[in-house]
Order: C-alpha cells, then sequence, then structure tokens
C-alpha cells in the first residue's frame, strides 16, 4: 500500500476499517525513529525550543516535570533526543494506557486527539501488565473486576492542531484521536545513557536497574507462594519496609 493510498483510507474508512501507522528506524529492530534524518522536510517545520521560554531557550536546557505529583517545572541540562516518532491514525483510535521511560513531547498536527494522563502514583491502581493497563475502557470501567481504579484520579485535555503536551516519564497516559490524526513525539533522555536498556527502540524499556529489581522480585514472588498466606503477608510487609528504609521512602503501601 502506497503512502497517499494509506492516507486515504485512514481519512474515508471505507467498510468501517481502522488504520495507525507509527514510523520506525532504518533499522526497526535496531534503531529508533528519527523524522530529523528520515523525514528533514517534515521536521524543518519542528522547533521545540520555539516553545520554550526565551531565558530557557538560552541556556539549552530542556525542561521535564518531575515524577512527583507536585509537578514541580525543574530543568535538566544536556538531555539527549532519544527519538523522534510520526503517528497517523483514523479517527476514534484508542492506545492503551501505558508509561514510556522518557520525557516525551506530543505535538499535535493534524486533528484533535484526547489525551488522558495519571500520576505515577497511581501506579499500583492501573493493573499494569508490563508498561500498560489492563484497564481498555477509561469510560467505563469494569469496577468488578478493577475495583481500585474507582478512586484513580486522571487528567484530562484534548489537543488540537498547533498544541504541544509535555509527557514527563513515568507518567501513564492514555491517547485517542476524535479525528483523523496526525502528531508527533519526541521522545528525550535524562539519565546517563547507560542506565538505558540499549536494545530499546521505543523508548517503553525500564531502565536496567528497575528491569532487574522487577525480575527479582518475580522470582521472589514464585519462591514465597509455596508459604502459608500469613507467611507471604509477613514477608511482603518485611520487604516493603526494608524498600522504604533502603530508599528513603514512605507510604509505600
Amino acid at each position: 500500500m502506497g503512502f497517499h493510498d494509506f492516507l486515504t483510507r485512514c481519512v474515508e474508512e471505507t467498510d468501517g476499517q481502522k488504520f495507525y501507522l507509527r514510523s520506525l528506524g532504518d533499522r526497526p529492530r535496531k534503531d529508533p525513529a528519527n523524522i530529523f534524518t528520515q523525514l528533514p522536510d517534515l521536521a524543518s517545520d519542528l522547533d521545540l525550543l520555539s516553545y520554550l521560554p526565551p531565558t530557557v531557550r538560552k541556556q539549552h536546557v530542556l525542561p521535564r516535570i518531575s515524577t512527583t505529583d507536585s509537578c514541580t517545572l525543574v530543568f535538566v541540562q544536556g538531555a539527549d533526543l532519544f527519538s523522534s516518532v510520526l503517528r497517523v491514525t483514523s479517527s476514534d483510535l484508542q492506545i492503551w494506557t501505558h508509561y514510556d521511560v522518557m520525557d516525551n513531547y506530543l505535538v499535535q498536527i493534524q486533528g484533535r486527539k484526547r489525551v488522558i494522563l495519571f500520576a505515577p502514583s497511581e501506579t499500583k491502581n492501573l493493573y499494569l501488565v508490563g508498561d500498560k493497563s489492563q484497564v481498555h475502557d477509561l469510560n467505563n470501567p469494569d469496577y468488578s473486576k478493577f475495583p481500585r481504579m474507582e478512586g484513580v484520579e486522571g487528567y484530562e485535555t484534548t489537543l488540537v492542531p498547533g498544541d504541544m503536551l509535555f509527557i514527563p516519564a513515568l507518567w501513564h497516559h492514555n491517547c485517542r484521536s476524535i479525528d483523523f490524526s496526525i502528531s508527533i513525539n519526541t521522545f528525550w533522555k535524562y539519565l546517563p545513557s547507560e542506565e538505558y536498556d540499549r536494545k530499546d527502540v521505543y523508548g517503553n524499556a525500564d531502565p536496567v536497574v528497575g528491569a532487574k529489581l522487577l525480575k527479582a522480585v518475580d522470582a521472589a514472588c514464585e519462591d514465597l507462594s509455596r508459604l502459608p498466606e500469613d507467611h507471604r503477608l509477613f514477608f511482603a510487609q518485611r520487604a516493603i519496609s526494608l524498600l522504604e528504609s533502603k530508599l528513603k521512602l514512605s507510604n509505600l503501601q
């Protein structure tokens, strides 16, 4: 299918067919997408720095919001561009709720797009499998199946052409195209490069130490499952207390 034919089908939605395109790298299994090298004519219209305050542009720094609920604006020196992704979608097409491990600017070019954000503190309430939520219908969640969703607080906005939304790393987000939609995501590293999975070309693989922790927890839970329930609860609470103490955290429960 040629690109013109693809765009026509996206707009017309003949026979109710829906289409979704995500640009990939030149070597899809090895390279992140990069519109600055793959689509230079389009990329020349994308000037992220022009969206930032003059004092920020002079410092050549990139803004990011902390991953706490306070949403305090901070600035990170030397953040590196990871990927820039072109997305083209039919109307009324929704991408599952998920998180990315890098900061992300979502630039809306064509059509309207609804975006719902959930703070990292809502992670345990979103019923994740990997980086994705099992709750697919955010308008009418099945509370009998996902009871913790009932108290979840989200932040909803609708993007129109020309809008740019900053999505911080680890913030869960759900996107739905209201109309035929064209948008661009630009992802930035803010941790040292060695902290990220070298094989990750999408920006959603957990940082190396985070993935290592989750793998160890999964193995420990499998071993712990052999013990009676009261023992499982006891050592789960011990583990939470240890994490709070070692990482200087609070209220993990």
